[in-house]
């Protein structure tokens, strides 16, 4: 059922004609949908289609603050302050606090780097508006110039400069994952959805991450244009001792990889296989390992053998 769903939205993606205009105004939509992202307020329903499954899914965005609900419960509050994370999970009373965690946001990064990213992707945007959601919207374009990551398809409104669908192309330019809204409301005096009474009675656990200047792991091989972004320890309730966290980008793709269990479950069944994001375990000299990363798996499984503890 699932491959017939991907079949159907494969020919809707690229079955319709679009004509893209030059990179120049891609980068220019590219600039301002960053710029104008920690502005964005509004109220949307939507759903994410993946190989796994379907998940419906309600969203309030008011600044840095978020309200999720997904199959009709309300699963998380989150805020996103300046390396401050929150995430609140009200039905289980429990809260995470990460400080000082770096949150790689792959659009602002490539806004940042085009000269780093534009060696592995192409730039291309639609010059005609479109309608999405009861929107007018814009489509930006990024495609990968090899087999050895995946593309992006993002639509854009053109007042918030929220993104209202965006579509996962893989390897052999088939559609692996689609997001996308089903209704929106452009809500510019939202509220910040999350305040004091909301976290009252929270069971909170606590990360701190610190940048380090190098790591007891060595990772000897990455896809052409990838390299080590950052190294960072984590300590506090929910890690082990000398956990680390490794970022690695091409400029835009990210990979993750700690040294110690965290709380993504390896993707097991045949479903979660085929998503997007995938997740290898594995242990090493006595580390629990976790790979993560939007990249095909047969290059996240390359970069996993080639993990390697570094001699003192």
């Amino acid at each position: 059922m699932s491959n017939i769903i991907l079949t159907v939205l494969l020919f809707v993606a690229f079955g319709q004609g679009f004509s893209f205009a030059g990179e120049q105004q891609a980068i220019d939509l590219l600039a301002y949908t960053v710029q104008q992202s920690k502005h964005q307020r509004f109220q949307a329903s939507g759903v994410s289609i993946r190989p796994s499954g379907m998940l419906a899914f309600d969203i309030e965005r008011a600044g840095l603050s978020e309200r999720i609900t997904e199959r009709g419960e309300l699963a998380r509050y989150i805020v996103n302050a300046p390396l401050t994370q929150l995430t609140v999970y009200p039905a289980l009373k429990k809260g995470i606090k990460q400080k000082g965690r770096i949150k790689f946001q792959p659009l602002a990064y490539l806004n940042s780097n085009l000269i780093e990213a534009l060696k592995s992707y192409d730039l291309l945007s639609d010059p005609k508006f479109t309608q999405l959601a009861g929107r007018v919207v814009r489509r930006l374009s990024i495609t990968s110039k090899g087999h050895d990551r995946y593309s992006y398809v993002y639509w854009i409104d053109e007042k918030s400069s929220a993104i209202l669908r965006l579509d996962i192309i893989d390897e052999n330019k088939a559609l692996i994952e689609r997001m996308v809204l089903t209704s929106f409301a452009h809500k510019p005096s939202l509220l910040p959805v999350v305040n004091s009474n909301l976290v009252k009675d929270i069971d909170w656990k606590q990360q701190r991450f610190k940048p380090i200047s190098q790591s007891k792991l060595q990772v000897s091989w990455m896809p052409i244009g990838f390299k080590l972004y950052s190294i960072e320890s984590i300590t506090g309730d929910i890690a082990s001792a000398h956990c680390e966290r490794l970022m690695l980008t091409d400029g835009f793709a990210l990979v993750e990889v700690y040294s110690c269990e965290n709380n993504h479950i390896a993707r097991l069944s045949r479903g979660q296989q085929l998503d997007a994001l995938h997740i290898i375990k594995r242990r090493l000299a006595g580390r629990a390992l976790s790979i993560e990363g939007y990249l095909p798996s047969v290059m996240l499984n390359k970069i996993a053998e080639n993990i390697e503890i570094k001699n003192d």
